[in-house]
């Protein structure tokens, strides 16, 4: 399993916090005091989480949009991203 941490940035970004409070709820007192070690713990957690939420919900959601828009509509030489926003079909009368 390839995980890289860019990738999942916002991810990880979205859950650190909460990876942090659930592992000082689970780990608090075993980790108290413990400095070096508390905070790989917590960093651990969080990348765990983060890679969980990214390979879960973030790339499948991110496949299913490539499915929507074609690349050479949704970015310009430059490689930045557009909103593409769709047109209702036109209805005759």
């Amino acid at each position: 399993l390839k995980f890289r941490i860019a990738a999942a940035s916002f991810s990880l970004y979205l859950t650190h916090k909460a990876a942090f409070h659930v592992t000082r709820h689970l780990f608090g007192e075993a980790l108290e005091g413990r400095g070096v070690m508390a905070f790989v713990a917590y960093a651990a957690a969080a990348v765990v989480v983060g890679a969980v939420l990214h390979h879960a919900v973030e790339r499948p959601f991110l496949k299913l949009r490539r499915r929507f828009v074609r690349k050479s509509e949704s970015e310009d030489a430059a490689g930045h991203a557009h909103v593409i926003h769709a047109q209702a079909p036109n209805r005759q009368r």
